[in-house]
């Protein structure tokens, strides 16, 4: 048997039980300015925090990759799906806030179709934040995706999304934005969910 290896820091080895590699992804955006530029975001995504939007039908993620939504003011960061110190760090959504933000992964989806539970049509979206801001009396957030997941899957990771609620109703049966402190990678990882 013969291994060849190129590059700096690599390791070989003929037999692992168990391997632990930290991985930094990377997902490159386009943003247009508003001179018309276009500045590409390098930023790698948080394993730290992750927002969550569960949206009105009127937007509809099916027909783009890109876009925008407005969340009503009451409905963003509530106190019943976000932790009271995470609501109290971002909820003003100065300049810094919103480039932190702007490096959480995030999931984007409409309303459960049923109370606690969706049919398995309906999908929801992994994607990232392009651009977060105060609307007057909303936040207008715009958003990259990147893939699907059926929503239904997600449905069944209440406690390791850090979803409130239970089987009978919870939050993604809520329009809202909430930010959970949960590594999303990992845990949609773990529940054999690929969104790359």
């Amino acid at each position: 048997m013969a291994f060849t290896q190129t590059g700096e820091n690599g390791i070989q080895a003929g037999h692992v039980d168990t391997l632990n590699a930290n991985i930094q992804i990377v997902l490159p955006v386009a943003e247009r300015l508003t001179n018309g530029a276009i500045k590409r975001a390098n930023n790698a995504l948080s394993k730290e925090f992750y927002c969550l939007f569960v949206v009105g039908d009127d937007v509809n993620f099916d027909e783009t990759y890109t876009g925008s939504f407005l969340v009503d003011d009451d409905r963003a960061l509530e106190r019943s799906y976000t932790d009271e110190a995470i609501r109290d760090r971002f909820v003003y959504l100065n300049e810094e806030d919103r480039e932190i933000i702007k490096t959480f992964p995030a999931l984007f989806m409409h309303e459960n179709h049923k109370y606690g539970s969706t049919d398995e049509e309906q999908n929801a979206y992994f994607g990232r934040i392009t651009e977060i801001r105060p609307h007057g009396q909303k936040v207008k957030v715009k958003y990259h995706i990147i893939s699907s997941i059926p929503q239904q899957q997600l449905n069944k990771l209440l406690d390791e999304l850090c979803l409130h609620g239970t089987n009978k109703f919870n939050e993604l049966n809520r329009m809202h934005w909430a930010i959970k402190q949960v590594d999303l990678f990992d845990e949609l990882n773990s529940a054999g969910i690929s969104i790359l």
